[in-house]
């Protein structure tokens, strides 16, 4: 049908990392957000802020959450 969005695959965001309304940073993990603990924690992964991605709440809310990262310095 036409809401073929309703449908959207949480595995398309694997190995990136999104936001919604929050200011939590999540890294997608086969389709499950990982809360990534700090910003050391993420520049320690290598990522870059340019990378975030933003998703809508709707998105945000069809990913289950998993357990936090563990924090990295």
């Amino acid at each position: 049908g036409a809401n073929g969005f309703e449908k959207m695959d949480p595995k398309r965001y694997n190995g990136k990392v999104v936001r919604s309304q929050g200011r939590e940073v999540y890294f997608v993990q086969e389709g499950t957000l990982r809360l990534i603990p700090s910003l050391s924690t993420f520049f320690a992964m290598g990522m870059k802020l340019e990378e975030i991605i933003q998703i809508s709440n709707r998105e945000f809310q069809n990913m289950k959450q998993g357990e936090p990262l563990p924090h990295k310095d």
